[in-house]
């Protein structure tokens, strides 16, 4: 007990005021827990921080980036909800000061979302469905610096006029290229000059000589590491493809902007001076076919892109008597439009030369890994730090596919940005993740920042305040974190026991219990509890205002029963009626394998029953169909070019609203829909399980929830008069692999409401196939009857309902007449509990 009487403490019983003062106010906050834990946190006023002033002249923002993140993806769509809602009550707010509040107040956490656009409307309608979105992965980023045949007119001039460190970079070190070029025959123009040229103008053409695409190929990639670095992003490795190799040491360190650029303009004047002539082509072979061609020193393997893309280079009479045994091969080959053959014995009368140049250069350790594209491999003694390297750089072989999987398999790269105006080794690099800084006919402020952002939502660390200096832009007050809010009550989800205790077989699936072989017969049935407790994700899959078992969950079902007798195919399942689970009980399952027919099929059966239900014999069908082993798997389409070829992707903006007023309610576990590409009447369909539900992937074939996100791609192109559209038959459903978590569809048009699936995992390699699915509209009402029989059957309560007043003889006829050796005793009603809505 307390005295608060007496001594100088008060207790605090009521909120008061507290004034500022000379100092800043302190106070001390007790925590006594009945445990016996105490705590004790002091706390202290904040200091007061003057209103930062907006500048007079603000630098102006072309794109604006909104950054979201959450510790799921529901909770980042949840972010962009609130938001949303926020915005539309302050339309006054400056879509800067939303930018820079999101990126300086809120953490980065692991999935993440970027809105981009150019004012408020845009990005207001860009949260709806932020189309930059991605998990953070552990893993390195590297930065691949393009070579020639990249180049355009143009390429920079936007980026030079919206970012002031782009423009810097670049004047400077096209500054120096036009410097040590002025005298150089063959460079009548300065080379910013030719690079803004007017399109179709005597200028323009001029870029195509080597010596100035070469120049201006490393102006503007050096120019655009510079930026990237100004919004913080650093390469973990660098490696670059011929002249960008020398964009890649630059921005490893090797060289002072002096001297990289003096080798630079060395190696395109020496080379822009050679004799035009030789020819180049690539070709469609690997480096071994082509080692009994290249019999001659006239021609010789300039690059080695890819596992089937080769460039050969020399003289015209070599080259195109490789192309022609290629072609006899029934090989694919492309002449390239060039001036020179390069990387070819045509380049050798100027080595000497460039040695010279190449000998005047200091050369320093690079500050980060690195990859040569000379050798393929992590740079060694002497690579790029040497003038014998840069010489036989300009000779010899380029080796990218080699670098590639350096950077990846052995540098660990999970990330790579193409820094170069338009892409052309990010397509070699499949299936890593890679993209391009910039890419022809498109904005190129709005590309640099969806790359950024690409790179960003994967793990990349960006400064994203810096997108925002000198702008204007101050923070204000935003919505705060949209927490998913979770109950850790434990739920009695029923005891299941040691189905070997009871003298039976576990059926070792998690909707399964046990396996019972029927005595005297090959017969077989298998039983189970099913309940949102035991399967909490089954509560994400709503129709009307009922919990269905999906079909996806029965026909995966029928598989694992299918499993359990040696049969590897479901050769028909029918749906007869929907399985409805009761919101705090359970239901009873059972599944029937009758003995194999004389071709091998067994007739399967799937009943169920409330758990609790006083009537034996009250089962209902809910499936049947036959199963069968032995017959040669239906083989699935190989998906490993993804998305396809010609595939065009598919808006989903709205599609989960759209199903709802259908009837169809899906929680998170149900919204794995990722993608949607349509080619033609076939769509293609990446879906993934959501975070919680990834880690029980390897216990089924297929996941249900997942196989029925994939399903929900339909919808975007079913006719909405036809309401909510359900699986009713499957035919042919096998399984290749198990434990996918993430799956890639091609869905096939057979008809009517009726379609081939074949499932993939996100490598490519099959992991199902459905012959034929038929899906026919859904009841909503069907469903409600099925949840009162399922759950208002067994639900009764004792209710008193009140007696007329009357005569003592009439109030004594409500005693229930005695059986012998019973008591008398006053009885209620027997009546169902009310259904939800109900009063």
């Amino acid at each position: 007990h307390v005295d608060w009487s007496t001594g100088a403490v008060e207790l605090l019983r009521e909120e008061r005021s507290w004034p500022q003062g000379e100092r800043p106010r302190r106070a001390g906050v007790s925590s006594f827990g009945i445990s016996g834990t105490n705590a004790h946190v002091i706390l202290e006023e904040a200091p007061t921080v003057p209103s930062p002033r907006r500048p007079e002249s603000p630098t102006p923002v072309p794109v604006v980036p909104w950054v979201l993140s959450g510790r799921s993806q529901q909770a980042v769509d949840a972010q962009a909800e609130r938001l949303t809602a926020f915005l539309a009550e302050r339309p006054e707010l400056s879509p800067l000061d939303v930018g820079l509040s999101l990126a300086t107040s809120r953490a980065a956490l692991e999935h993440r979302a970027v809105v981009l656009g150019p004012d408020l409307d845009a990005l207001r309608s860009g949260l709806a469905g932020p189309t930059v979105t991605g998990v953070l992965t552990e893993g390195r980023t590297a930065w691949m610096f393009t070579g020639q045949g990249s180049q355009r007119l143009g390429m920079g001039r936007e980026l030079h006029a919206a970012y002031a460190q782009f423009a810097r970079a670049f004047d400077e070190t096209a500054g120096l290229l036009e410097a040590e070029l002025a005298d150089a025959d063959g460079f009548p123009v300065p080379l910013r000059s030719v690079l803004f040229a007017a399109d179709g103008s005597e200028a323009a053409a001029l870029l195509d000589r080597t010596g100035y695409a070469q120049a201006a190929l490393f102006a503007v990639e050096t120019a655009l590491a510079a930026l990237l670095d100004s919004w913080g992003l650093r390469p973990d490795v660098v490696l670059g493809h011929s002249i960008g190799e020398y964009a890649a040491a630059y921005t490893a360190g090797v060289f002072e902007l002096p001297d990289a650029v003096r080798l630079v303009a060395a190696r395109a004047r020496l080379m822009q001076a050679l004799p035009e002539g030789g020819a180049m082509a690539a070709v469609e072979a690997d480096e071994a076919e082509l080692a009994d061609l290249l019999t001659t020193d006239d021609v010789t393997i300039a690059a080695v892109n890819g596992p089937a893309a080769v460039v050969v280079s020399g003289t015209e009479e070599g080259v195109e008597r490789v192309m022609a045994a290629v072609r006899e091969r029934g090989r694919r080959v492309t002449r390239l439009r060039v001036s020179h053959a390069f990387h070819s014995p045509l380049m050798e009368p100027m080595l000497d030369e460039f040695t010279a140049v190449a000998e005047q250069i200091t050369y320093r350790r690079p500050m980060l890994p690195a990859v040569s594209t000379l050798t393929g491999a992590a740079l060694g003694d002497g690579d790029w730090t040497t003038p014998g390297y840069w010489v036989r750089q300009v000779r010899e072989a380029v080796r990218f596919q080699d670098a590639a999987r350096t950077a990846i398999d052995a540098l660990g790269a999970v990330r790579l940005l193409e820094v170069g105006p338009d892409p052309l080794l990010s397509a070699l690099v499949e299936p890593a993740f890679a993209l391009s800084a910039l890419r022809r006919n498109l904005p190129e402020a709005e590309t640099a920042l969806r790359a950024v952002a690409e790179l960003y939502v994967r793990g990349t660390a960006v400064h994203w305040p810096a997108v925002f200096e000198g702008s204007g832009a101050v923070r204000t007050a935003l919505p705060t974190y949209a927490f998913q809010r979770e109950r850790y009550w434990l739920r009695d989800a029923g005891s299941g026991g040691d189905a070997r205790g009871l003298g039976l077989k576990a059926a070792d699936h998690p909707l399964l219990g046990a396996a019972v072989p029927v005595a005297g017969s090959d017969a077989v049935l298998l039983t189970a509890r099913l309940s949102t407790a035991v399967a909490p994700w089954l509560a994400d899959h709503v129709v009307g205002d009922a919990v269905v078992v999906p079909g996806t969950a029965l026909v995966e079902l029928a598989l694992a029963a299918a499993d359990r007798v040696d049969c590897d195919r479901v050769d028909e399942l029918t749906l007869q009626a929907p399985l409805v689970l009761p919101e705090q009980s359970a239901v009873q399952i059972q599944i029937a394998l009758d003995a194999p027919d004389d071709i091998g099929a067994r007739p399967l059966r799937l009943y169920a029953r409330p758990d609790r239900t006083e009537d034996d014999s009250t089962w209902t069908l809910h499936a049947e169909g036959t199963v069968s082993g032995g017959k040669a798997p239906v083989q699935s389409v190989e998906l490993r070019t993804w998305p396809p070829t010609d595939a065009a992707p598919i808006d989903m903006t709205g599609l989960y609203d759209r199903l709802a007023e259908t009837g169809l309610r899906y929680g998170s576990a149900f919204r794995g829909l990722r993608q949607v590409w349509a080619r033609g009447e076939e769509l293609y369909v990446e879906a993934a399980l959501p975070e919680g539900a990834a880690s029980e992937a390897t216990a089924f074939g297929l996941h249900p929830a997942l196989l029925d996100s994939v399903l929900h791609a339909l919808a975007l192109r079913t006719d909405e008069q036809q309401g909510a559209l359900l699986p009713f038959a499957w035919t042919g459903v096998s399984c290749h692999a198990v434990g996918a978590s993430l799956v890639r569809v091609r869905i096939v048009p057979r008809g009517s409401g009726t379609y081939a699936l074949h499932v993939a995992d996100a490598t490519g390699a099959p992991v199902a196939a459905v012959e034929s699915l038929l899906l026919r509209p859904a009841s909503p009402a069907r469903f409600a009857a099925g949840a009162a029989a399922t759950g208002a059957e067994h639900l009764y309560r004792v209710e008193w309902t009140p007696a007329p007043a009357g005569s003592d003889r009439q109030r004594a006829r409500e005693i229930v007449q005695p059986l012998p050796g019973v008591e008398p005793r006053l009885v209620g009603h027997r009546t169902p509990l009310p259904q939800h809505g109900e009063h």
